[in-house]
């Protein structure tokens, strides 16, 4: 249960720090996220999330359909820093737009739903998306997801997509150090 207090505390303290740091401008950190690929596109049906397909059972042997129609999705994404002397934890990925309409669009991956997007972070008891100290880069196994745009024929837009968490070890006395990263990327609908 202290560990528990420990790492809330600490992720409180990183959610502040994204609060604030967005508020300014951002220096460029040790930390950085891309979306390797072209442009993307919105497909119009709904679509199972990474979290639903890893939670199919006997019981309920097809994932459920739990991202909205209209939705952008990007096969990968890639968490990369310049320091790996310590471990790094992604507390959320944010991805978010403007719809045709200009009212905006978010989905945030947290906790499971986070970790359902690497197969290494599921596999774990505490299931955490953790990059170990001299690992230098990662690559998500599976799509991120931004559905329910309202579209009304042909639209671009630019989606942002924001890697909050920390770098040190939480479980010892090791200096812990907040990072928040992003990137965008261009989109468009053809329906």
């Amino acid at each position: 249960m202290k560990n528990f207090l420990k790492r809330a505390l600490k992720i409180l303290i990183v959610v502040g720090f994204a609060s604030l740091s967005s508020c300014g401008q951002e220096e460029e950190g040790n930390v950085s996220i891309a979306a390797p690929g072209s442009e993307q596109f919105l497909y119009p049906t709904d679509a199972a999330s990474c979290y639903a397909q890893k939670n199919v059972s006997a019981e309920a042997p097809m994932p459920s359909r739990d991202v909205e129609a209209s939705s952008l999705q990007i096969s990968k994404i890639q968490v990369s820093r310049k320091d790996k002397t310590k471990p790094l934890t992604i507390a959320y990925i944010k991805i978010s737009a403007n719809d045709a309409s200009g009212s905006s669009v978010e989905k945030i991956y947290a906790g499971d739903e986070l970790a359902a997007l690497k197969d290494s972070w599921w596999r774990t008891s505490t299931r955490e998306a953790t990059i170990a100290a001299e690992t230098q880069s990662i690559v998500t196994d599976c799509k991120i997801f931004l559905g329910g745009f309202k579209v009304d024929g042909a639209f671009a837009g630019v989606a942002t997509i924001e890697a909050v968490g920390f770098e040190g070890d939480d479980t010892t006395n090791d200096q812990i150090k907040p990072f928040r990263a992003s990137t965008t990327v261009r989109f468009s609908s053809g329906f």
